[in-house]
């Protein structure tokens, strides 16, 4: 039934652009329907809490009650037109046992903080996060106390004290998370979207080679209790090829998970609990610290992706073509799209790499570079998680039942 799914919206979509004497210069978005664009967009949060920003660029403590639940997704939120990027600055119970630890050496101070007991990762305009996140999780807590840090985008260092033009607050919203039942399915909904810069924007036979790396990546989800269902597809035109960004700002990439998510109205569409998956053209990352430009073969917003479209839209982004030179679009067969797919939503849904490019590894117990979170996923013959990686991938509030 889910393989029929995908198909007919693709058959149907394909035969509303292309064969019923529509071209591609035509209208390329397609509406969203009413039950998509439905305006009471759950927030799924327990705890809304503002947080003053002291001038040291960390704010206020807080406190999160967990009821006794084992985990917690916390997601920061800074006020609109905010220019900073945040990071978890402590996580600790009452009984002062860290979960987060403030930044204590140099190799705390990039993407994420590697000597935490948790790890975390900073997020540009707003965070993300799942507790616990890796495979040894703490004592079960009453509660949590936290704060939060901010940091610069460009280099991800503290703030400086007195920075100006820094959110005097922000908003610290929390999630308590139960463990699946055991034996229960876990089900992973994708919303899929085609930019012009992929031959998925307009080939007959795409429907084939997306339905094929589904089921790869359905057999590769089985040995965890997951599967993936793809809930919807559109075509975007973005006119944005291709896709720039830096570690430290990726609002090209949320204009266009915007498109994906606005209605008729220019409202947000109820996105929540699907995971947005968009097949763009050439991806460019440049580093303003390293000066070095890097061409990602996929890219996830933030470790792990959020799942609101209200504020901080997170998404999945794959490569579909060549930068240098710039235009060749890339015919991937489903084999290579299922393996990219299938690394990129383990970032979405909390995994770090296994073994980074310059050795650092992953939190994890049982992982090593035969892995498919293995920094080039393209190199390994590794074909699925571990069962460390599938504990932290089922805490994921997009992992949901049916």
């Amino acid at each position: 039934m889910r393989a029929f799914l995908l198909r007919f919206t693709l058959v149907v979509q394909s035969c509303l652009w292309l064969a019923c004497g529509s071209s591609t210069s035509a209208p390329d978005e397609t509406p969203l329907e009413a039950e998509e664009c439905r305006q009471d967009v759950e927030q799924d949060v327990e705890q809304d809490i503002e947080l003053r920003v002291l001038e040291s660029g960390i704010t206020e403590w807080a406190e999160v009650p967990l009821g006794g639940a084992p985990g917690v997704a916390l997601r920061i939120v800074l006020p609109p037109g905010s220019e900073a990027c945040v990071q978890l600055d402590t996580v600790k119970d009452p009984a002062g046992l860290p979960w987060v630890t403030p930044s204590s050496s140099g190799m705390d101070l990039g993407s994420f903080c590697q000597s935490c007991p948790q790890r975390v990762s900073v997020g540009a305009g707003s965070g993300f996060y799942v507790l616990p996140s890796n495979d040894r999780p703490p004592p079960r807590a009453e509660r949590l106390q936290i704060r939060v840090a901010l940091r610069d985008c460009e280099t991800f260092l503290p703030v400086a004290p007195g920075t100006a033009g820094l959110p005097s607050s922000l908003r610290l919203q929390a999630l308590p998370l139960q463990p699946p039942a055991a034996g229960q399915e876990g089900v992973i909904r994708l919303a899929l979207a085609f930019t012009p810069g992929s031959v998925f924007f307009d080939r007959e036979d795409a429907n084939d080679t997306l339905e094929q790396a589904v089921q790869i990546m359905n057999q590769t989800l089985r040995p965890g209790r997951l599967r993936i269902e793809v809930t919807r597809t559109r075509r975007l035109s973005t006119g944005l090829e291709p896709l720039s960004l830096t570690p430290g700002n990726v609002r090209e990439l949320e204009r266009v998970l915007g498109m994906l998510s606005t209605c008729p109205n220019g409202r947000p569409a109820s996105l929540s609990r699907e995971v947005p998956v968009i097949f763009a053209g050439c991806l460019l990352e440049e580093d303003p610290v390293s000066h070095r430009t890097e061409r990602p073969l996929g890219r996830v917003t933030h470790i792990p992706g959020g799942i609101t479209p209200m504020q901080g839209l997170d998404g999945i982004f794959l490569t579909g073509a060549h930068c240098d030179p710039p235009g060749a679009r890339l015919d991937w067969p489903a084999t290579t799209v299922a393996r990219l797919l299938t690394h990129e939503l383990g970032h979405f849904l909390g995994l770090y790499h296994s073994v980074e490019m310059d050795g650092v590894q992953d939190d994890l117990s049982d992982t090593g570079a035969d892995n498919v979170m293995f920094f080039n996923p393209l190199a390994t013959a590794a074909q699925g998680f571990s069962p460390g990686q599938f504990e932290v991938i089922r805490r994921h509030p997009a992992v949901t039942s049916e």
